[in-house]
Formats: structure tokens, C-alpha cells, sequence
């Protein structure tokens, strides 16, 4: 079995990682495996570590759709004849792999990841997934839901939640090293993710202003990082990019995700999972899925600092409830969230694509 990944980022946004932590764990054994990418994406380094060939195209990066990307993608699938196109939001790959179909007994079956919601033209979108996708599979059950509500054929769907590696936590040398360089006192949250306004950091930095004894750990980049690194508070510790993300939530007492909309399935709250740190999440998207209200965090309005300031206060306030909270969040990752579990149940797409 030949399995053909296509995905048009050049960065390492969430779809590259869950993709890398794919590969990372899947079950090799009579499949190979070959990533799409364009030429000089960032994942590409990460991908060749991992033994996995890696394919670059030019006039792909960021781009769903165009005209000369289907040609491209066509000269590709028939060279490499692949068994199955896995497509991570490119329509392109679909379109070139479903038009080989009168012309070939051997055209891929075609695979689609949902990674987002909140689409427009959404009964456009649900004709054209059902025409260009054999399965779909939802990282969320608010993605299946819109999935279902464009009209998409509920036996495409196949919903599995993201999975992660578990980070390594910090020696208690490291963690007060780390403390000391942030000059972290006392209670610390954290909200790692890009600082673009989808994120809600502006109603982060609202509700630290309502607790100036509480420490803000902000780790990430993103078009607003100047504007929110000039109105924030001093309780607020901009980290910049950081590539090892055990240096931020090893040292917290709470992860924060206060994501407006689009919010599927967060990787930093499952990573904070593997470290038995509960979140406080926006009722949006996949987040109540994840964050289980009152067991392994809590569940909060979005746009709402003061909601978000209550939360905060509430868990510092009951330690026995935080403690609680971080057994339940370590508990969840290990039952649902982890890289094997996600590999184990693509595999078994592929497997049962190939038996039928």
C-alpha cells in the first residue's frame, strides 16, 4: 500500500504536527509512506528526520486551489501511483486524483482531514466533499457536525480527536531555572498558541489586568505580538517562540485557550494533558470535548475576560480541586489522546480502504 500525504503549508501550524506525530507512530510494516509539500516548507526538515520522502512542489504553498497546482498534482499521481491521497485541505490533490478515475483501474481512493471548521458557503463545500473525498476524517465532533451540517454523507465521516507525544516534563532544577528567567512568582497560567486574533488574547490580557498577582506566561508569535506586548499588564511574560512547549506548561498551574471561533482540537491543551495540566477553555468548537467541564478543567464564554478572571481565581483558590483536575487530565491523554491511539485508528482507515 502506497499512501500519498498532501499538505500545502510552509510553516508548522497544527496540521503539519499532527501529521508529523502521524508518521511518527504509524504502522509501517507493507505500507510506504510519501509527503506532498511545497518546495521549502518548514515541515520538510522534520519529515526527512523521520525517513519519510518527502515530494516539494512550487505554486503550493498556502493554496487550496488553482489551476496549475491540478496539473502539477496530476503528473504527480501518475508517476508515483499511489494507492491513497491523503489531502490536508488541499482541493487541488482531490480534484487531480478524482479526475484520473475514467482513465485509470488504478486511481487512489481519496482521504480528506477536516483540521478546521467555521467554512463558508458551507452547502458548496458539503457537494464538493462528498464528490472529491472517499472517507473525511473530523479531529473533532464539532468538525463532523459541520461536516454533517453542509449535507456531507455521514458514512464518509470518521471522527478521531488529534493525538500528541507526551512532552517530557522538567527536573525540579529546570522548572526553577525556567521560574527565575520569566521571574515567576506564585500562582502562573500559560496560553501557548499563535498571537493572531482568533487566539482571544486581547480578553487574556484583559482578565490578567483584573489579577495582578497571577503570572501570564504568553508563549508564541503571530501578527499582533507588538500591539499585545504594548498594552499588556506586568503580570504579562511574553516568551516569544518556543520550540520545546514543556518549558512553558511544566512551569504553569493552568493552560488557558481563549479562541473566539475555528478552535477544533487544540494541541496545547492535549499536550498540557500529558502533563497533567487542566485548562480553561472558550466554549467553542471542539473545546468542550476536550476540557471536560468541572472534571478536567473549566469551560468559559468566549470574549469574556472576567470570566476567564473567575475561572483563574477559582482554581487557585481550591488547590484540592486543581489536583483533582490535573489526575483527570492525565487520565483523558492517556486514554484518548495520545500519538499511537490517532496513528492506530489512521491505519485502520487505510486498512479498511484498501480491504474494501
Amino acid at each position: 500500500m502506497k499512501i500519498l500525504n498532501v499538505i500545502t503549508d510552509s510553516n508548522i501550524g497544527g496540521a503539519g504536527i499532527v501529521l508529523i506525530n502521524y508518521l511518527r507512530y504509524a504502522n509501517r510494516g507493507g505500507a510506504e509512506h510519501c509527503v506532498v509539500m511545497p518546495r521549502d516548507s518548514l515541515l520538510k526538515p522534520r519529515i526527512d528526520a523521520l525517513g519519510v520522502r518527502v515530494v516539494e512542489l512550487d505554486g503550493i504553498a498556502e493554496r487550496s486551489f488553482s489551476i496549475a497546482a491540478i496539473s502539477a498534482f496530476s503528473r504527480l499521481l501518475s508517476e508515483e501511483r499511489p494507492d491513497v491521497v491523503h489531502t490536508h485541505g488541499c482541493l487541488s490533490a482531490r480534484l487531480a486524483a478524482k479526475l484520473l478515475r475514467p482513465f485509470s483501474r488504478r486511481a487512489p481512493y481519496i482521504v480528506f482531514t477536516r483540521h478546521c471548521i467555521g467554512e463558508r458557503g458551507m452547502k458548496l463545500s458539503g457537494a464538493i466533499n462528498n464528490a472529491l473525498a472517499d472517507r473525511i476524517i473530523a479531529i473533532s465532533d464539532a468538525a463532523r457536525d459541520e461536516l454533517l451540517a453542509m449535507g456531507v454523507k455521514p458514512g464518509k465521516i470518521e471522527t478521531m480527536y488529534n493525538g500528541s507525544p507526551p512532552l517530557t516534563a522538567l527536573s525540579e532544577s529546570e522548572k526553577r531555572s525556567v521560574r527565575a528567567a520569566h521571574k515567576l512568582e506564585g500562582f502562573t497560567v500559560a496560553i501557548v498558541g499563535r498571537l493572531e486574533p482568533v487566539k482571544g488574547h486581547a480578553y487574556v490580557l484583559e482578565s490578567a489586568a483584573q489579577l495582578p498577582h497571577v503570572r501570564f506566561l504568553i508563549a508564541g508569535t503571530g501578527s499582533l505580538e507588538d500591539q499585545l506586548r504594548s498594552s499588556a499588564p506586568p503580570n504579562c511574560v511574553f516568551t516569544g517562540f518556543i520550540s520545546d512547549v514543556a518549558h512553558v506548561l511544566s512551569v504553569c498551574d493552568v493552560q488557558l485557550n481563549a479562541s473566539t471561533y475555528s478552535e477544533t482540537s487544540s494541541l496545547s491543551i492535549i499536550e498540557g494533558y500529558s502533563l497533567g495540566v487542566p485548562a480553561i477553555a472558550t466554549d467553542v468548537g471542539g473545546n468542550p470535548s476536550i476540557v471536560l467541564d468541572g472534571e478536567s478543567g473549566l469551560i468559559v464564554p468566549p470574549y469574556d475576560s472576567t470570566a476567564i478572571a473567575d475561572a483563574i481565581r477559582t482554581l487557585e483558590r481550591d488547590r484540592a480541586l486543581l489536583r483533582r483536575m490535573s489526575d483527570r487530565a492525565l487520565e483523558l491523554y492517556r486514554s484518548r489522546f495520545t500519538a499511537e491511539a490517532m496513528a492506530s485508528r489512521i491505519d485502520s482507515v487505510y486498512k479498511e480502504i484498501m480491504t474494501r
